[in-house]
């Protein structure tokens, strides 16, 4: 849970008649940012966010509907870039998608990554 200990801390500390420490805002703990992007074969891409985590998504399953269709094209969709206002990843040809998904994404196949390797 997001800053659980910092406010669980600061509730021993209300009580105890302390001055409280200082929470970093949610905002930055909330929405990922992706820093660096890196267009993979079999419409992949492995992504950094702005928490240092980094991983693979498959977006195979997704290029689908008016926007994501083109990127099937793998010279389109070699194009992927990071854009600095949306901090997400964006194709020329308009579409983007959600750091949150992405993110979420990338660290369920982090871990179901380290699952099959701990089988092996």
């Amino acid at each position: 849970m997001l800053h659980q200990a910092e406010l669980i801390e600061d509730w021993n500390r209300a009580q105890s008649r302390q001055p409280l420490n200082k929470i970093a805002p949610l905002e930055s703990a909330m929405i990922p940012k992706i820093i660096e992007v890196r267009p993979l074969e079999g419409y992949r891409l492995w992504l950094r966010f702005n928490d240092g985590r980094s991983g693979t998504v498959d977006l195979s399953a997704e290029l689908w509907g008016p926007m994501f269709e083109p990127l099937k094209d793998q010279q389109l969709f070699a194009q992927a870039k990071v854009d600095p206002e949306l901090e997400t990843v964006t194709w020329p040809n308009g579409a983007d998608l959600a750091p949150e998904f992405l993110y979420e994404t990338a660290q369920s196949c982090v871990a179901a990554d380290a699952h099959e390797a701990a089988r092996r």
